[in-house]
């Protein structure tokens, strides 16, 4: 959905690291991160459509805003594990992750 925000959110072992919001301009885009330490992250983005910086869920927590984590970590009763989602950041390497919102 154009004009919404979407938020990348970065986290090492569930702490936060940082948040970018990008407004949504197109079905498909391209977001850049510079000068980000070496490290290993987990990396969750959710289209905020109401640009309330919260991402909604259902009665049982379940997201009804579109939302996709890093290397197609899936959610099943809850938030995915940090392993499934870990990215790892190396120096001197340019990493290019895919991101679907479901």
């Amino acid at each position: 959905m154009k004009n919404a925000l979407l938020l990348i959110t970065t986290a090492i072992f569930a702490v936060h690291v940082g948040t970018k919001e990008v407004l949504v301009t197109a079905n498909e885009m391209k977001i850049v991160f510079t000068n980000v330490p070496i490290g290993v992250y987990g990396i969750v983005a959710f289209q905020d459509i109401d640009k309330d910086k919260k991402l909604k869920s259902n009665f049982i927590g379940f997201p009804t805003e579109p939302i996709g984590f890093s290397r197609e970590a899936k959610i099943k009763f809850g938030p995915p594990a940090f392993d499934d989602a870990k990215v790892i950041v190396e120096n001197n390497k340019i990493l290019s992750l895919t991101i679907l919102l479901k």
